[in-house]
Order: C-alpha cells, then structure tokens, then sequence
C-alpha cells in the first residue's frame, strides 16, 4: 500500500513514529480508540490523518484552510482506489498535450515566463485537468473521482516542479528533477478506507470549528510567518482551476488569497488561546517546536488553564532548508492536555523513541 505525498515544509513524515509514541503512551492505553472521534485541525499534506487512520479504528476528521489541502486530504480519507479510477489515470497519461490555464500562467510559454514547471508537463496537466473536468461536467466521474484524480495531479505535480521545496519563487534554471516527465500516479491504493463514509473533510479556519465535539484534536499549526498560501499558491490554483481567480506579480500569487492568524505574531497567541478555550475535546495534541512565534511559557500557561498538560521534547534533524546554523538539530515539542483534569505541568525529554 502506496501513498504519494507532497514535499511539504513543517511535513511530520519523519516525526509519525515521535507522535505515535506518545499517543501510545497517553490515550491508546487509557482509552478504546474504537469510534472516536481524531480531528487533524491542520492537516497540511494529510501525512498524520492517513497514518493514524490506517493504524487506529478512529472516525478521522480533517481540516486546512488551503484549497489544494482540503482536496487531498478528502482523497485520501473518503475515496478509494479502485479499477476505474485505474483505468483513468491511465487514460490520462496518454491524452495529447494541450495548452491552458498552468500553461498561461506557470510555464515559460506564458506571457511572464514563469519556470514553475517545463512547458511540456504544464500541457500535460492542462490536458488532464481539461479532461477530468468535462468528465465530471458530463457525469462520467464522481465528485469523490475527481477529487482523487485531482489530489493524484497535485502530488504528481509537486515531484516536476521547478522551486526550491516551496513554491514561494521558482528557479531561474530548470533543476534535473523538473525535467523529468509529469507521469499521473494515484495518490494512494487503498481499497478499503476505514470509516469512510463517516471521515469528515473541512476546508475550514479551524477557529471557526469549535462547535463540534472531538475525542482527541491535533493541532500542527504554522511555527513562524511564512504563510502557506503563498507558499504554495500554484497547487491552490491547479486545484482550483477556474478562470476568475487573478493572479499578480513575478511568481503569479493569487489575489486575496488566506492569511493565517497562526503565521502573524501580532495575532498567534490571541488565535491559539481563543482556540484552546473553544475546543470540546477530551485530548489536545500540539506539535510546535522551540523555534515558533509562540514561546513555550505562553502555551504552557494556555493549554494548563484547559487541562493537566505534559510536553514531550523530542530531539532531532533540521529539514535541509532550515540548516542555516551551526547546530543542525532543533527540538520538536508535543503537547498533550487532558482536558478538565488537574495537575501539574510536567516535561519529558526523549533522545530516542525504543
């Protein structure tokens, strides 16, 4: 069983073993995991919500503000691989190139010349996206199909394009990797999601979620003011495809695009302690690390108002980009409030997980 994901920055793929150890350790043993509820409120590339849905017998639900996360993250909860979709994709993959939208505006054929992808494989995405979405007009695929199809493009599309890990700029010369060809895989093959009719997917301010009752909550907000929307402005716009949205500037942002309150530090702690006060949840979780907008004095103090609170401290290597110091390590932190009972703050501090 395969799942493709996006090479996304704050991205918890090398940390799923940290944050499963301490999930072991805190709730599975105190807890039947059976039926209840595990809300991802930042799901990002999905990586969390689909390991812990494969793992655990939990209703997932998952939520980000950004588009292009809404769409994978519904891919990867509530629609499975199947023989059609099989037969799709490989349709797709043979489908003669065609000019339009990610040609126009992400490839050098464009009236700004922007090098986010080879024009080559932006006419091969235009063809496919084209094609999905008279399929879909014509009620040939499914709104779940072509928001499988759609999540398959995106991370397709993110292993050919033409940035630096982030789509914030593109290169000025094309790098080996964006020079291979766009091949449309799935972005998983899961035949059998659990729960999935009963998997909920938000396109949400998680601020705004706070009405619902979760078992446990996760939260992995931003750490510092890069917004994603800029970050990854062109996935929005492939997700999205639509001919209204206007887009600005050397690198095409898109105009009036999201502002996380999370990435302002004015405005984080205010977001985070609203939040916290908010949730109905009997377990909160946040990863945040020693480097974030928030210090961790402010969190301890919001999180302990809301329950017994324990922060895990897990040591380990700094994402390639980040390495801009000598020191190439940096400490993940989790956080794991028992909502309404007492007791005092407590620290433990792991240098390995056996």
């Amino acid at each position: 069983m395969t799942t493709s994901i996006l090479n996304y920055i704050g991205s918890k793929k090398s940390l799923l073993i940290f944050l499963d150890h301490v999930f072991n350790k805190e709730i599975i043993k105190e807890v039947n995991t059976k039926n209840m509820i595990f809300m991802d409120g930042f799901a990002g590339s999905g990586i969390v919500s689909k390991y812990f849905n494969r793992k655990y017998d939990l209703i997932n639900h998952s939520n980000d503000l950004e588009y292009y996360s809404f769409v994978i993250n519904y891919a990867l909860l509530k629609c499975e691989y199947n023989d059609k979709i099989k037969n799709i994709i490989e349709l797709c993959n043979n489908l003669e190139l065609k000019s339009g939208l990610i040609t126009e505006n992400y490839s050098e054929e464009g009236k700004e010349k922007r090098l986010f992808w080879t024009i080559e494989n932006s006419k091969k995405a235009d063809a496919i996206l084209f094609y999905l979405h008279n399929e879909h007009d014509s009620h040939n695929i499914t709104d779940d199909e072509l928001m499988f199809l759609k999540a398959s493009l995106l991370s397709n599309l993110d292993k050919v394009a033409n940035t630096a890990s982030v789509y914030g700029a593109f290169l000025k010369n094309y790098k080996s990797a964006s020079l291979k060809p766009l091949i449309l895989e799935p972005i998983h093959n899961d035949t059998n999601i659990k729960n999935r009719e009963l998997n909920k997917i938000f396109n949400e301010d998680v601020n705004n979620l706070t009405e619902n009752n979760y078992d446990i909550i996760y939260l992995d907000p931003p750490y510092n003011g890069r917004q994603y929307s800029a970050n990854y402005h062109p996935l929005n716009y492939v997700a999205k495809y639509d001919t209204n949205i206007e887009i600005y500037g050397k690198t095409g942002l898109i105009k009036n695009s999201n502002k996380s309150k999370y990435c302002i530090s004015r405005e984080v702690k205010k977001s985070f302690t609203d939040l916290i006060n908010n949730l109905k949840a009997k377990y909160i979780l946040l990863s945040y690390n020693n480097e974030g907008l928030m210090s961790s004095d402010e969190i301890k103090e919001i999180l302990q108002n809301k329950g017994k609170t324990t922060l895990y401290k897990y040591k380990y290597k700094k994402f390639k980009s980040q390495k801009t110091q000598e020191d190439d390590n940096v400490f993940e932190y989790l956080y794991v409030c028992k909502v309404g009972k007492q007791g005092n703050y407590s620290i433990i501090e792991l240098d390995s997980l056996t």
